[in-house]
């Protein structure tokens, strides 16, 4: 914008003072509906909330629901932060961060599936309370003949959600991710939207 309209900014220490230090000071608000104001005409925005784009959906309702660790997730979790405490210990710099930020990634995939993080290809069944809980508000999805989409943060888990969700439920799984070819996608998402009576209902 400013590459454009120099004049609309008036430049590093123009914008600074106009925009910057009052936020800092504590009147953001007046800050940013200037700011606001002036880019307007620029930036096109759209939220969620805003029913004159989405009018077809109705109010986003949120809830957390909290899922305790079966003991073999708590087993490998503390045993994960062990060794992960003592390895950052040793560490300098980037080494420390990069070790940091893979005992976080194991520890999210303990608390998905200890499956997951072994990559034993053992059996799901009463090993996750986070799977053990998906299951159950599945149940209560599918007894009032709703449909329900699952995210995944790894496609691996979303391989293992497919396989788990197609033993236990009567309605085919269907699953969407980086390694479905891009022909697939759209008739997945058709499948999915469809209103017969024998369409698939879960979506990862």
């Amino acid at each position: 914008v400013n590459f454009l309209n120099p004049w609309l900014s008036g430049g590093g220490e123009e914008f600074l003072k106009r925009f910057i230090v009052p936020r800092q000071a504590g009147v953001e608000k007046t800050a940013v509906e200037r700011l606001s104001k002036l880019t307007g005409p620029f930036i096109l925005r759209r939220l969620k909330s805003d029913k004159s784009v989405i009018a077809d959906l109705p109010d986003k309702l949120e809830m957390k629901v909290y899922c305790n660790l079966t003991k073999e997730q708590a087993a490998l979790y503390d045993s994960v932060v062990q060794e992960a405490l003592n390895s950052v210990d040793r560490q300098t710099g980037m080494k420390r961060k990069a070790a940091v930020l893979s005992m976080l990634l194991r520890l999210k995939q303990i608390c998905n599936h200890p499956a997951q993080y072994l990559r034993d290809g053992s059996k799901l069944e009463g090993r996750s309370g986070k799977l053990s809980r998906l299951t159950e508000m599945l149940e209560e999805v599918l007894e009032v003949n709703e449909k329900a989409l699952i995210f995944s943060q790894f496609a691996e888990m979303g391989k293992l959600l497919e396989a788990h969700l197609s033993a236990v439920f009567p309605s085919r799984t269907l699953r969407l991710d980086g390694s479905v070819p891009a022909k697939q996608r759209q008739q997945l998402v058709e499948s999915f939207e469809s209103t017969k009576d024998d369409s698939p209902k879960l979506f990862v």
